[in-house]
């Protein structure tokens, strides 16, 4: 935002702040639906990556902005300086934005930004999506204006009721705190706002009337297509979830079970001068990884076999996914116990500080 403009006397501003935070609030889903697949399913709400939860972040300065502009509250200073603690030093204009890095949509000072798209993602899905959304909310307030002027309302008139009541009706979408908190979670869902923490939850809702009807009007897609990005969507979810189970089952059955028996093996060696209490650790432990990897490997099997892709895709969620969790955490609890010696995997610490030999 250039600090030499006051937003409040920009109407074509306005007008584009009012558009995105109704085009946010009215396509929540469809723009979950954007950043949705198993990979990034693994990192939103954590890892430094916004929640799964759509809100538009801000900064003070326009979220007071908007609340002057509904409630008729104090207006923000426009024009803040930094405050350096040092008289004689000159003054110095501070950026009238500030950053929220749990925020999944966040005004960044001259423009959106979808903060939320995975590396392995396209962005040019998320893009479709805001670039439609943004033109359906432009449609939606020329209408309203050109109901207002046709009324005898002046311009000037118009764009400050249009912009006051699309703020307030959608400003819902609004949130300017912590994403990652518990109370976020809680408050969101006062406010009615979605929180799919999955795929199959958005694949599930988002092939809806709502969007349909937006994605036809403004022929981006015609709802057999929808339709058919939907079920691919479906296929790529449940063909991933597969290929990770099978990776994980290798990797515990070809390289870190076969290094904990070899270590059990010389820990036995030692009779009764070995650590009998290790011995029982790593032994419940290599048969649990065994029982997990051998359960993981019979569900993979029936997700393949599964032709429905949703069926397939709540067979992945409710079963495969939460199975190799548990293998994964009893792997985890091996590379605790066994001899850095006869571990066959790189570690974070070798990783991070391994020297040139």
């Amino acid at each position: 935002m250039d600090p030499g403009i006051d937003p409040l006397s920009n109407k074509l501003f306005l007008l584009t702040l009012a558009a995105v935070i109704r085009g946010v609030h009215v396509y929540q889903d469809l723009l979950r639906y954007g950043i949705s697949g198993a990979g990034n399913d693994h990192r939103l709400g954590g890892h430094e990556a916004p929640p799964a939860i759509f809100s538009v972040y801000l900064g003070s300065y326009l979220f007071e902005l908007v609340n002057h502009l509904v409630d008729g509250k104090k207006m923000p200073d426009p024009y803040p300086e930094i405050d350096l603690g040092v008289p004689y030093l000159p003054s110095h204009p501070k950026d009238r934005t500030d950053r929220n890095r749990t925020s999944p949509f966040a005004f960044t000072g001259n423009k959106f930004e979808v903060r939320c798209v995975g590396a392995s993602q396209r962005p040019s899905v998320s893009n479709m999506i805001l670039n439609t959304i943004s033109a359906d909310s432009f449609d939606h307030i020329a209408d309203e204006l050109e109901k207002l002027i046709s009324k005898g309302k002046t311009v000037e008139v118009a764009i400050k009721q249009v912009v006051k009541d699309t703020l307030a009706k959608h400003r819902n979408i609004i949130f300017e705190g912590n994403g990652y908190s518990h109370e976020w979670v809680e408050e969101a869902a006062k406010r009615g706002l979605y929180n799919f923490k999955t795929t199959p939850e958005v694949l599930d809702f988002v092939y809806n009337k709502k969007n349909i009807d937006l994605l036809s009007k403004h022929k981006v897609m015609y709802p057999e297509e929808f339709f058919a990005n939907v079920q691919v969507d479906y296929e790529i979810y449940n063909k991933v979830a597969h290929l990770e189970a099978q990776s994980l089952r290798r990797l515990s059955d070809r390289w870190i079970i076969p290094a904990a028996i070899k270590y059990q093996k010389d820990i036995l060696a030692l009779g009764n001068h070995g650590p009998t209490a290790r011995l029982k650790q790593l032994t419940d432990l290599v048969n649990n990884s065994v029982k997990a990897g051998d359960e993981l490997g019979v569900l993979a099997k029936q997700l393949s076999s599964t032709e429905d892709a949703k069926a397939a895709a709540q067979h992945s969620l409710k079963k495969v996914i939460p199975k190799a969790a548990e293998l994964r955490s009893y792997l985890d609890d091996l590379e605790l116990l066994v001899d850095k010696l006869y571990w066959p995997l790189p570690t974070y610490e070798e990783i991070l500080h391994e020297k040139a030999s």
